[in-house]
């Protein structure tokens, strides 16, 4: 894979996990938010079965309110305002709203105070509503609170004093934060659907040079090359690209059956049934359903790409290829490449060392004397060599990188020997990278 391309894929993936974050953090809410059918924090106090206020999303309408206690600022800038609030239960909590809010909350003390000295009959006349996300007081907050709480000789014995901030500026961005996961999930979708294209076109370009169409040479069907598949090796890696190349499909259908199960469920059966569940599900798998389809469809071309290298060979061949495979002289080396008496044969869907994104290098049937050119591809880091491989071409399957070792695993000289090994079978062929041997390559290929 080119280096823009990999760095596309990887801007995709990091930008789809952030916004997987962001749905995983608050799929309890996902479907309450957008339905605004919050739990009201009056109903979770005066139930006795739930002890204090859980953490989570409520809807409060406050209309009473001691006073503020403590402001929060970031770069010398006022972010949220604090005030202990007088919830119906007559209880005590925190409550945090923006500076902006200020002079409502203000209002509402002074009405407080009112009722308190007898001066009215009412709390604040317009109360102050909103989504709250509850969650547990930091040190310095508490610390505030107790003092104000202290300030005022409000005690245990006067109210029960829960040490909860009910914070008004998390619970209103609550959509936002949701909607943008969201949108970054798809942003990402988008961007690896295109990081995939570029990389294709990529290698397209590469190949289109070096290969020619061959959809008119295959000689059996598609179905007839899969059947025909019997040695241990090439059966194995047929049978590994089939399996991933289904699975991920399969779940995903699945659970888009439940889902859809659930939804008819909670339509024609149960309507109190929550749906909720479905939600929480769908937003903590999504970027691993999407990675697996993706992964899917990479394995399905990997698997199309092997049986049209088979389909160029006739039963006679194949089934050369095959006794070939068995034969105690067949040699085998490392990343599923198998060097036969006529064939070369490379099994490997997936390796850390070479890029196995492109099919090309995934697997390879090719005759020695199909063989048109060969060169080593090495790569350095810093003047270092970090990486040994052989790169083979051919009209009949292009550009095609059989092995690639780190340095580190080719201290014996193993991709040497192997080049020499293949370059002694087919004499043909150019040898080294040079342009003069690239030119001479396409010429080759254009006049056949």
């Amino acid at each position: 894979m080119k280096k823009g391309s990999r760095s596309f894929i990887l801007l995709a993936v990091m930008i789809m996990m952030m916004g997987f974050l962001g749905l995983f953090s608050n799929r309890n809410y996902i479907e309450t938010t957008f339905k605004g059918n919050y739990k009201n924090v009056d109903d979770v106090l005066f139930d006795e079965s739930i002890n204090g206020i859980p953490n989570g999303y409520y809807e409060l309408s406050m209309d009473a309110a001691f006073g503020g206690f403590a402001d929060m600022k970031e770069n010398g800038k006022v972010t949220k305002t604090y005030y202990v609030v007088w919830l119906d239960d007559d209880t005590i909590a925190a409550v945090a709203v923006y500076p902006s809010d200020q002079d409502k909350l203000d209002a509402i003390v002074d009405a407080t105070w009112e009722y308190i000295y007898g001066n009215s009959n009412t709390f604040a006349p317009i109360p102050y509503a909103g989504v709250v996300k509850a969650e547990s007081m930091g040190a310095e907050v508490k610390k505030y609170y107790h003092d104000l709480l202290d300030e005022m000789n409000i005690t245990d014995n006067d109210f029960t004093i829960r040490e909860v901030l009910l914070d008004y500026t998390n619970g209103s961005g609550l959509k936002h934060n949701i909607i943008v996961s969201g949108v970054m999930v798809l942003v990402g979708l988008l961007v690896l659907v295109i990081g995939f294209i570029v990389r294709n076109m990529n290698a397209a370009k590469a190949n289109k040079s070096m290969a020619v169409d061959l959809s008119d040479k295959y000689l059996v069907s598609y179905k007839e090359a899969e059947a025909r598949i019997t040695e241990e090796h090439i059966r194995k890696c047929y049978n590994k690209l089939k399996i991933w190349s289904t699975v991920p499909f399969s779940l995903t259908g699945l659970l888009i059956v439940a889902t859809a199960g659930m939804y008819a469920y909670k339509t024609f059966v149960n309507p109190d049934f929550s749906t909720e569940t479905i939600t929480a599900i769908w937003s903590s798998l999504i970027v691993f359903i999407v990675c697996g389809v993706v992964f899917g469809f990479s394995a399905l071309s990997k698997l199309r790409h092997m049986i049209n290298g088979l389909r160029l060979y006739s039963d006679s061949e194949y089934s050369m290829i095959e006794r070939e495979m068995a034969s105690s002289t067949t040699k085998s080396h490392p990343q599923g490449l198998f060097l036969t008496e006529n064939y070369i044969v490379m099994l490997e869907p997936y390796s850390a060392y070479k890029d196995t994104t492109d099919v090309n290098n995934v697997t390879l049937f090719a005759r020695y004397k199909d063989i048109t050119w060969m060169y080593p591809t090495n790569h350095y880091m810093n003047g270092v060599l970090t990486n040994s491989g052989i790169a083979v071409c051919g009209p009949k399957f292009g550009k095609s990188t059989i092995l690639g070792l780190p340095a580190a695993k080719n201290r014996n000289g193993e991709v040497e020997s192997i080049y020499n090994q293949i370059a002694e079978k087919c004499p043909g062929a150019l040898m080294g990278y040079t342009m003069e041997n690239q030119m001479k390559a396409k010429q080759m290929i254009l006049d056949i």
